[in-house]
This record gives C-alpha cells, sequence and structure tokens, in this order.
C-alpha cells in the first residue's frame, strides 16, 4: 500500500509540471527542483485520499473497463454517469434500508454527515469534489455513499 500512495504522490506532483528545456538556466533548473520537491512532500505527508485513476492510465481506453463503473457509481466520481442513472432509483431504497437498519432518524444520519462534511470533503481528492457545494455533497453522500 505504501508503495501505492508513493507512486500516486509522484503522479500528483507529476502532473502540475515544470518545465525542462535545454536552453534553461540553471538557476531555473534548480528552482523546479525544489518546486518539484516540495510538492512531493506535500504529497507525501498528507493522508491518503480517494482519487481519479491517474492520467497516464486513463488515456487508454482500453484500461478503462477495469475502473469504469458498469452500474452503479458511489461516490462523487461517477455520479452522473448515464450508464449508472438506471441503478439510481434503487440507491434511494437502499438508504431507507440502511437508515431502518441503524435505528436512527434519516435527520440524525444527514446532520452527521452535514456535521463533518468538510473532514468527509477531504478524504477525497479535491478535484473530485471541487463542483460540489457542501449542501450537495452531503446530500450526495448520504444517499450514494
Amino acid at each position: 500500500m505504501a508503495r501505492n500512495e508513493e507512486i500516486s504522490s509522484m503522479n500528483e506532483a507529476l502532473q502540475h509540471g515544470f518545465k525542462i528545456h535545454e536552453e534553461s538556466s540553471k538557476e531555473e533548473l534548480f528552482k523546479n527542483i525544489e518546486e518539484a520537491e516540495s510538492r512531493l512532500a506535500q504529497f507525501q505527508s498528507s493522508k491518503p485520499k480517494l482519487q481519479k485513476v491517474p492520467v497516464m492510465l486513463r488515456d487508454h481506453t482500453s484500461f478503462e473497463r477495469y475502473y469504469e463503473p458498469r452500474a452503479v457509481a458511489i461516490g462523487p466520481f461517477h455520479h452522473a454517469k448515464e450508464r449508472c442513472q438506471l441503478a439510481e432509483k434503487f440507491k434511494l431504497a437502499l438508504t431507507a434500508k440502511f437508515v431502518k437498519d441503524s435505528g436512527c432518524p434519516a435527520e440524525v444520519l444527514h446532520k452527521i454527515i452535514e456535521d463533518n462534511i468538510n473532514t468527509l470533503r477531504d478524504c477525497y481528492d479535491e478535484e473530485a469534489t471541487r463542483s460540489y457545494t457542501d449542501e450537495s455533497l452531503t446530500r450526495l453522500l448520504f444517499l450514494y455513499g
């Protein structure tokens, strides 16, 4: 697992990119190295987050079958995908069953998510939740996990 986190951190650092040109000055080269090192250190020191599949793997269409959901989307990554819409009607029923089985009113469970939305948002890579308001992310996590 630690090795996967290391690779993920490196991929993230590389996605921020920096320019390496043969005609760059030594000062620019050293500055780029320092910046890359600080970005890498930042990612390595942060806790693991749920992320999208790295770009270098997403570019291979044959690999898509391994990470794209076929029927059910869980969480914000694939929520709006058309192929997952059929399962959406079942999610409300599953949420109702979860609420019943938990023994807590739906309002209490929703409030727990709502009160902890910043912590929950922080479990995901920023790109995954950027387009969601706190209210919409709370709803999504309450209904869809």
